[in-house]
């Protein structure tokens, strides 16, 4: 068996060697080889921990510790699963070539950091991967850093991504001046405040209310890197921490503010996808909703079901990012209004249409069962149940809309011919997704028969069907037969808040730049002082250096005066 750590190998040889090549094809290529070296190892890597010493203070000895269990094998199965999917995708999605290197670094850099993050255990390398990929996220975001659309959504995602560094930083610092370990098996719980600290973190990269704007605006980036974000990387990270930690948390008492602050995002990244019109935007709105109801299920102790939801989102989400991708390339916009033909391409039309069904919960695919098993876990509270109900039914209404608003039929040709000549490694790569789709669909049809992990009941299955089929049939007479008038302005007044999120994101902004000019003027003033205190001092100085100049008379002078000084200050007195 091979240690967990060897498994990052490839990646990490790969980064060097492609730094080292001049072809830009050529770190193509060495990349997606050192993502399908590091899956074909996948099966091999031992189980259990392994701890690696990294420095010392006094007596105080710092490692970095790896775990492979059940959760930890998932994250990583699907991290080195998708992984090459997205390095042969870009292949074709990059026109330029002198894009490749930085591109296919930053990508290997982001890969290798969420595969150490997957096998974390303990608070160390945890840390270490966050950073990372809180660094290569940036990067990535920003990847066109000419477009300052691109820069200002880079600098807002590392902004509010950085406060759940400092609050991470925060509590690891409790923990270990509380129990002298940061090693995940070695706590058996954590101070209140230290757990209030991690909801903060896992809320920032997780983007929950309310710093979930942040992920929306980091659509900026290319289309793999949203796929690759959304699917399995960097957004997973906050509810694999939850997950993870849910002892701690259960004995913090800090539970149910996943279940509060969960649903509420969902609830308003749900309204916000209703009104959207960016392809890629409405598609980032249904990841911070799918993250809300992870987290609100973790909440109420519902792992099994967060954990369907975890697996079976990856890769639909994905699937719809190729999808965007391609569209987007098809017509060169972003706006679906504006977007036409894409049954022009019935390969890509029907792997669209899977990761539609799928995303809107049909059955029999997997998003299907992901969806009963959440609703069904919030079954004896009236109110979440009703919330996210309402959810399932807005959530068939938003991407249906927006597949029917890509599907429409145009006869531009060259819309038409750029469908047909899209690059094969985008079109394969996101045939074979739908493949895999469903083929995870058959194995959640499975062990959903057979009630693994959960339990599915006839009546939520039911239900859940209903709740789908409503939605999509509100979107088709609104969209398709247009014999349901809805007011954009009504809309938007009533459900549109993201520009309330980032106006006071901007607001924060300022002010935080306000501080930080007052705190810099007041370092400035303080610097004069002790500039002049300096000056002061040279000039005294030179002025007792003027004085004693070795003349004897010159001296005896200075004393008589000092004395007939004095001498006046003790009569006069």
């Amino acid at each position: 068996m091979i240690p967990a750590p060897f498994i990052l190998l490839p990646l990490i040889i790969a980064l060097p060697l492609a730094g080292l090549l001049k072809n830009g094809k050529s770190v193509a290529y060495v990349s997606v080889g050192a993502s399908f070296i590091s899956l074909a190892m996948l099966p091999f890597i031992s189980q259990g921990p392994l701890q690696i010493n990294w420095f010392s203070v006094g007596p105080f000895q710092f490692s970095l510790v790896t775990n492979v269990s059940t959760l930890n094998y998932i994250l990583l199965f699907l991290v080195l699963l998708l992984s090459p999917f997205i390095y042969i995708y870009s292949i074709g999605y990059f026109k330029n070539r002198v894009e490749y290197k930085r591109y296919y670094l930053e990508m290997l850099s982001f890969t290798t950091a969420m595969a150490l993050f997957s096998i974390a255990g303990n608070f160390i390398s945890l840390f270490v991967a966050w950073e990372f990929l809180s660094i290569t996220s940036y990067l990535l975001i920003g990847f066109w850093y000419r477009k300052k659309s691109a820069s200002r959504a880079a600098r807002k995602a590392l902004t509010i991504v950085f406060i759940g560094d400092i609050a991470l930083l925060a509590s690891i610092a409790i923990i270990w001046n509380a129990y002298g370990t940061l090693t995940f098996a070695n706590l058996i719980s954590i101070p209140k405040v230290a757990s209030l600290l991690l909801l903060i973190a896992i809320f920032t990269k997780s983007a929950q209310f309310p710093f979930n704007e942040w992920l929306p605006d980091a659509m900026e980036g290319p289309v793999p890197v949203s796929a690759y974000l959304h699917s399995t990387t960097m957004v997973k990270a906050g509810v694999f921490i939850a997950i993870l930690l849910f002892p701690l948390f259960a004995r913090s008492n800090v539970l149910s503010y996943f279940t509060i602050f969960g649903i509420t995002t969902a609830s308003i990244a749900t309204l916000n996808a209703l009104k959207e019109t960016h392809i890629k935007r409405i598609l980032a709105y249904s990841t911070v909703q799918e993250l809300g109801l992870m987290l609100s299920a973790i909440g109420i102790g519902a792992i099994g079901a967060a954990l369907y939801f975890f697996f079976a989102q990856a890769f639909y989400k994905a699937l719809l990012f190729f999808s965007s991708g391609i569209i987007i390339e098809a017509n060169e916009n972003e706006n679906i209004n504006s977007i036409y033909g894409l049954k022009r391409n019935r390969l890509i039309y029907i792997s669209t249409l899977f990761g539609v069904l799928a995303l809107a919960g049909f059955i029999p695919f997997d998003g299907f069962f992901s969806s009963v098993s959440i609703s069904s876990s919030f079954s004896s509270n009236l109110v979440a149940y009703t919330i996210i109900s309402l959810i399932s039914i807005g959530t068939s209404f938003f991407i249906f809309r927006w597949l029917f608003a890509v599907s429409k039929d145009t006869k531009n040709k060259n819309i038409i011919l750029s469908y047909i000549t899209q690059p094969k490694s985008m079109v394969f790569t996101t045939a074979f997704l739908s493949i895999l789709l469903l083929l995870a669909s058959i194995v959640f049809f499975y062990f959903g028969s057979l009630g693994y992990m959960l339990s599915l009941r006839y009546e939520e299955a039911v239900i859940e069907t209903i709740l789908v089929a409503l939605g999509f049939a509100i979107s088709y007479m609104v969209y398709v037969k247009e014999k349901i008038v809805v007011s954009n302005r009504f809309l938007e007044s009533l459900v549109y808040n993201s520009r309330l999120f980032n106006i006071l994101y901007e607001w924060s902004a300022k002010f935080v730049y306000f501080i930080s000019d007052g705190a810099g003027m007041l370092d400035l003033y303080i610097n004069d002082m002790f500039d002049w205190l300096g000056h002061a001092t040279i000039l005294i100085g030179n002025f007792a250096r003027k004085i004693e100049n070795g003349d004897i008379s010159f001296y005896a002078l200075i004393i008589v005066l000092s004395f007939i000084a004095m001498s006046a200050l003790v009569l006069f007195a």
